[in-house]
């Protein structure tokens, strides 16, 4: 008897199965850390090649300051002649303190009840001293417009005058600008002359370190310049070591200083580095190093 076969035909069905939570997260998880990873690697290359920006416009500077020395015998005078274009011929000749510091301490801005001290352009101000040597001024000259711009002066303490008479006050239109030199951030780079270095005031009132304090006479820093205080137009400036979070009040951009001294009374330039502040010197950018270790307290 011939054996009848029984196929049995099994369909297979193959079902398509959906991620599951846990396997939703993982992937969502795996993407983010992708985006980080991206974002950190990003913000490191922009900030890198920001530094690096910043490292070639000083350089540029400290070659600058070798020409001026090669060509004067000297570095830069710690005052400059004032950039005022409404002084008229007859006028006194004012005279402003190159340094990275604060001037006009009381200062308060309109609509705000906190002083604002400003912050002198010390690199601009090292800019107009760079005409008296040509090869010196052709080296900052050569930077580009990215780095080589103009900005507001400084307001000097003459901004209000009274007339003759006494009884008219105007005000000084002295906001034409002059340039400085920015780094990679867009702020200004800063300047330190060896006769307005470390933390202004700590020598000589023995203020603490990161203490807000008050201002000091430009005088007591300029020997042989006694009795010719009318000859400044700027007569007081601090520099201290402004720690943010002691003084919160205090704009950024208005911060007092890095409070480094210099090296063989050679200055130095600086950038605040990427959060512009000075005081946190752990992101500022040298060429030179300068010394942190401020001068033994002496009573003066």
């Amino acid at each position: 008897m011939q054996g009848t076969a029984v196929t049995s035909t099994h369909s297979t069905h193959t079902q398509a199965r959906g991620f599951t939570i846990i396997e939703l997260v993982v992937v969502v998880g795996i993407l983010a850390l992708l985006v980080a990873i991206t974002a950190v690697v990003g913000a490191n290359i922009v900030a890198g090649a920001r530094g690096g920006k910043t490292q070639n416009a000083i350089k540029a500077l400290e070659v600058s300051l070798t020409e001026y020395v090669s060509d004067r015998g000297n570095i830069p005078p710690p005052t400059v002649e004032e950039q005022n274009p409404e002084r008229a011929e007859n006028d006194d000749e004012k005279l402003v303190p190159v340094a990275d510091a604060v001037f006009d301490v009381d200062h308060t801005e309109p609509g705000s009840s906190q002083p604002t001290p400003r912050l002198l352009n010390s690199v601009g101000l090292y800019l107009v001293q760079l005409q008296e040597s040509p090869g010196a001024d052709a080296q900052i000259k050569s930077l580009s417009e990215e780095f080589l711009q103009l900005r507001p002066n400084y307001t000097p303490t003459s901004e209000i005058d009274i007339g003759s008479g006494g009884s008219s006050i105007g005000e000084n239109n002295d906001h034409a600008g002059i340039p400085t030199v920015l780094d990679g951030w867009g702020n200004p780079i800063r300047y330190v002359h060896p006769r307005f270095d470390g933390q202004i005031g700590q020598r000589f009132d023995a203020r603490r370190k990161g203490d807000a304090g008050g201002a000091i006479e430009v005088t007591v820093f300029l020997s042989g310049f006694e009795g010719r205080e009318n000859d400044l137009a700027i007569r007081e400036i601090r520099r201290n070591k402004i720690v943010r979070s002691e003084h919160p009040e205090i704009a950024l951009s208005q911060r007092d200083s890095d409070g480094g001294m210099c090296t063989n009374d050679r200055p130095y330039f600086y950038s605040a580095g990427a959060d512009g502040d000075p005081s946190t010197i752990e992101d500022n950018v040298y060429a030179t190093e300068p010394n942190f270790t401020q001068p033994a307290f002496e009573n003066n």
